[in-house]
Parts: structure tokens; C-alpha cells; sequence
């Protein structure tokens, strides 16, 4: 994984720390394919994210409380 691919994860990981996102929103955010998006989602919640999905409002969001420095983030990222 290349430091652009870590950075864009890490914003992925602010949006969703302050507010809940639609995929569209975010993929619109971070300049990326829905594919691409839940890919990122993906590597996120094995580094332990807390992502859940509402599938009524198509929101994605942080079921609890999920703080991570950017130093802690690029440590598990590496």
C-alpha cells in the first residue's frame, strides 16, 4: 500500500470520526470509485473500526467512539 492509499484512508477515517457520510458523499470527498471506497471501508474495520451501514438512509458511521492519531493509524497501516 502506497502513502496515497494510507492518507485517503486516514481522511476516510476523520469523516467518518465526525460525522455520519452517505457512499456517495464520500466517494465524491475522497475522488473515488465505490469500489475503491469499500475497499478502504473494508481495511478500516480490520484495523478495527467500529463501521456500521444503515441501509435505509444509506449513511455509513462509527458505531462507537473510534479515535486514532495519524501516528497510531500509519503504525497498523504499515
Amino acid at each position: 500500500m502506497n502513502s496515497l492509499q494510507i492518507n485517503r484512508i486516514y481522511t476516510l477515517h476523520r469523516f467518518l470520526s465526525v460525522k455520519k457520510v452517505s457512499s456517495k458523499e464520500l466517494c465524491k470527498r475522497l475522488e473515488v470509485s465505490r469500489a475503491t471506497l469499500f475497499r478502504d471501508l473494508d481495511i478500516l474495520k480490520d484495523i478495527g473500526a467500529p463501521i456500521a451501514y444503515c441501509k435505509l438512509t444509506k449513511i455509513h458511521y462509527y458505531q462507537e467512539d473510534f479515535q486514532m492519531s495519524r501516528a497510531e493509524f500509519f503504525e497498523k497501516m504499515l
